[in-house]
């Protein structure tokens, strides 16, 4: 990974100094980018709420300091009992949902 995200840095060195990453495993990349545009890293953690029923559906997300955006036609759509979603958003919140932990990052 250290290599491309190396490259990736350097191919846009000069331009807005920002790097996104969505998903833990992409977040070593955006430090590599970071690296090599000498710019900071910042990680934002955020959490997909999922329909109870069909995990790979998210209605929503929470993020850190009690963030939480929720899509209220997916919810609507697949008949997500209010109650439910607060459930699903205290599990994720808890840490207890289905995703993985944050990896270190090596090196900071």
């Amino acid at each position: 990974m250290r290599g491309g995200g190396w490259l990736l840095g350097w191919s846009i060195c000069g331009a807005s100094r920002w790097s996104c990453s969505a998903c833990c495993g992409a977040v070593l990349v955006a430090l590599e980018v970071a690296r090599a545009l000498g710019a900071p890293l910042d990680v934002i953690v955020v959490r997909k709420l999922e329909v109870p029923f069909q995990p790979e559906l998210g209605m929503g997300a929470v993020g850190e300091g009690g963030v939480r955006v929720i899509n209220r036609e997916v919810v609507r759509l697949a008949r997500v009992p209010a109650g439910e979603v607060a459930a699903v958003q205290a599990r994720e919140q808890a840490g207890g949902g289905p995703g993985r932990a944050v990896p270190g990052l090596p090196g900071t």
